[in-house]
């Protein structure tokens, strides 16, 4: 397949970043060639992650999958796009989806409104911010998973929600089971995981972290595969 060449051409960069262990993103580029991208169950739960940005800035989307039979998360999709326009992302996220089936979540930055209404309304989901945001502060008051509510995910970028995330993507790469699985042919993503770098306030620096809008659509990913026990998985 189209995969192939880029597979044995890939040359990994050793990153400096100081988020994720490098021994743990090796293990599971490593646990990843076991896994054909383009290879997946078309009934499989899957997770699409956005970090949006139109003119100015790319466009990232990643696509994990819950292999249920070897309980690990698979990354599937991991790409970012230059100067893609409002109505151009629309049309690739739903080409996507149809591509892949069965996308039980969409995560996106809560930031972005007008993505966030355009792909509820188009699925036929209930488009209200109102609404939107009182379900989003329903389920935080009750420690509830607002992902069980609704399939397209506002994911809110608070100081406290950016911190959770980087955690919580860290203790599922570091986790001694090897949950995660990413394939040699995401370059830009294993880059980023390994160049990533935190800030004086302890959250990601976009500036010193290598293809940082895919390391953002990793960190949603996470939100959607909490870190359990073993024997929760």
């Amino acid at each position: 397949g189209p995969l192939y060449p880029q597979y044995y051409a890939a040359e990994f960069i050793e990153g400096t970043g100081n988020i994720f262990n490098i021994e743990a993103i090796n293990r599971a580029v490593e646990l990843g060639k076991q896994y054909n991208p383009e290879e997946f169950d078309p009934i499989s739960d899957k997770y699409m992650c956005l970090d949006p940005g139109y003119s100015s800035s790319k466009f990232a989307i990643l696509i994990a999958e819950w292999n249920r039979r070897d309980r690990k998360i698979v990354i599937l999709y991991a790409n970012e796009f230059d100067k893609l326009n409002y109505d151009e992302a629309i049309d690739l996220v739903f080409r996507l989806i149809k591509q892949y089936g069965r996308v039980v979540n969409v995560g996106i930055d809560m930031s972005s409104l007008e993505l966030i209404m355009s792909l509820k309304k188009k699925i036929g989901e209930r488009a209200d911010w109102n609404y939107i945001t009182s379900k989003l502060s329903h389920c935080a008051k009750h420690s509830l998973n607002p992902a069980q509510y609704m399939t397209i995910v506002p994911i809110p970028f608070t100081v406290t929600n950016k911190a959770y995330m980087i955690s919580n993507c860290r203790r599922l790469l570091e986790d001694s089971r090897s949950l995660v699985a990413i394939n040699p042919v995401f370059n830009n993503l294993i880059i980023g995981l390994k160049s990533s770098v935190v800030d004086n306030r302890g959250l990601l620096d976009k500036q010193e972290t290598k293809s940082h809008d895919l390391v953002v659509t990793f960190q949603i990913m996470g939100t959607f595969f909490t870190f359990k026990s073993s024997s929760d998985y």
